[in-house]
């Protein structure tokens, strides 16, 4: 783990409590909003995207 390891900071906390943020790695979120709702049983809709990275292991 300490190799992937980016950032840890302690945060504040109630007594006896102990926090910690630890940053792991990079984070990437995606979606896509089509403005329509689906429901259960819906057909989900797909697309295909092309998602440009920084250099570096990923993996």
């Amino acid at each position: 783990m300490r190799d992937r390891l980016l950032t840890a900071a302690r945060l504040d906390a109630d007594p006896g409590m102990h926090v910690h943020r630890l940053t792991l790695c990079p984070l990437w979120v995606f979606w896509r909003d089509d403005g329509r709702r689906y429901l259960a049983g819906d057909v989900e809709p797909t697309v295909a995207a092309v998602l440009p990275l920084l250099d570096g292991g990923y993996g």
